[in-house]
């Protein structure tokens, strides 16, 4: 039973071929239609999923797991005195050292003036930088990575030492492209720093677009131990607490907890404010989401477009070929059989259609990564989608004239000239 319908299947295809070929051109035109409706769909969803993946992948230099801990100044009451202090200290900090919130893998304390730009000094050279200080984890947490030297070691935090690590933009700025900070002296504020490491470039190029960073350089910057800076700032406060959670799902745990203990240790004297990726992700998806929906949407109308051809097509085709459908059905075969052949054509254009439309964007995407570097990764539930689509559109088309085919009486059909 099976290798009789397989039986009839294969002739229902050949047939449903050399029909087609009879009318080369506009069979050609019907493919085509298909072919760009389905090109439009992926090209557009390798566009959306290579943007999707450029964003997220300027996320990570954040790093998806951080959460940025400061205190909340917009909230307090109207008649409450104004508390001064971030609310944040090193004795808070030497609590979270001890194992208060078990979803934290790890924190860096970061201290900074409220205008984190200073004067950097190397010689006859000189730039204005934001100064950072930070903990022995922050190199971890904010995903850096060196291309000289290395990070503070627990000893440059305890013993306050002047050590400082900066930015590759800043390097170059006060020592050329070609010679090596390591050794070399800075002064800040009155103060002389040596350098002992040089971060590697990161890229925030669409983050920079958007506005997200602020007009803040990722790549220059002038980082000291965080002991270090509070001793030339004369102070123990913490600005900003950089905490990791330790994986995507302990996110929210770790929030709650890092909070409730600050609140805690601090008898509610301050309220704080606890920002992660979360927000920026969930905005990002949202909006790369809509974008695909309404690319893809506006692409699926040259699918229908090419339904539209299909259904002509084969509508002429029925019209074109009425005296052999008559002799078909005299010599024995079913208004099924028909109208299979006529589903089978459009089928056919169908599978060719999509066919050619999935390598067609497949090869302008590796056109461009060689022209462009530029690297279009198709989403493969578009695709399947893009596909299934065009081959259902294309037999939704055909149902029409196929029917009328199938139902044609053989006497009839005959007397047609």
């Amino acid at each position: 039973m099976m290798v009789t319908r397989i039986s009839r299947s294969g002739q229902a295809f050949r047939q449903a071929w050399l029909a087609l070929m009879e009318r080369k051109t506009q069979t050609y035109l019907s493919i085509a239609g298909v072919c760009v409706g389905v090109a439009a769909v992926i090209f557009l969803s390798m566009i959306t999923e290579s943007g999707r993946i450029k964003i997220f992948n300027e996320f990570e230099t954040y790093g998806l797991t951080t959460i940025w801990v400061y205190r909340h100044w917009e909230q307090q009451a109207p008649d409450e005195t104004r508390r001064s202090g971030s609310g944040i200290s090193n004795e808070n900090i030497k609590a979270f050292e001890h194992g208060c919130c078990p979803s934290v893998l790890r924190y860096s304390p970061n201290v900074y003036l409220e205008d984190w730009r200073r004067q950097l000094y190397a010689g006859n050279n000189f730039t204005q930088t934001p100064v950072q200080g930070v903990g022995v984890d922050f190199f971890v947490i904010d995903r850096n990575s060196f291309i000289e030297g290395r990070g503070f070691n627990i000893k440059d935090v305890s013993a306050k030492r002047k050590v400082a690590v900066i930015g590759l933009k800043t390097k170059q700025k006060l020592f050329g492209e070609l010679q090596s900070a390591l050794g070399k002296t800075i002064r800040v504020d009155g103060f002389s720093y040596k350098v002992i490491g040089v971060l590697q470039n990161k890229d925030r190029t669409i983050l920079d677009a958007l506005g997200a960073t602020q007009g803040f350089d990722i790549n220059d910057r002038f980082l000291v131990p965080y002991t270090t800076y509070q001793s030339v700032l004369g102070t123990k406060d913490i600005h900003t607490l950089l905490a990791e959670a330790k994986d995507q799902r302990s996110l929210t745990q770790a929030v709650s907890e890092i909070e409730s203990t600050l609140l805690r240790l601090n008898n509610r004297r301050f309220q704080y404010r606890l920002d992660t990726m979360s927000q920026w992700i969930d905005t990002a998806n949202e909006i790369l989401n809509l974008v695909a929906s309404v690319g893809v949407s506006a692409a699926m109308i040259s699918l229908f477009v090419g339904g539209i051809g299909i259904f002509n097509v084969l509508s002429s085709s029925v019209t074109e070929r009425t005296r052999e459908i008559g002799i078909r059905k005299a010599v024995g075969a079913g208004n099924a059989d028909i109208l299979r052949q006529f589903l089978f054509e459009a089928g056919v254009i169908g599978v060719m259609g999509a066919m050619f439309g999935v390598l067609f964007s497949l090869l302008v995407g590796i056109v461009l990564y060689f022209i462009y570097d530029l690297i279009l990764m198709p989403s493969w539930l578009y695709v399947f989608l893009a596909v299934f689509s065009a081959i259902g559109i294309a037999i939704f088309a055909a149902v029409k004239p196929a029917n009328k085919a199938a139902k044609m009486k053989p006497a009839e059909a005959l007397r047609i000239e």
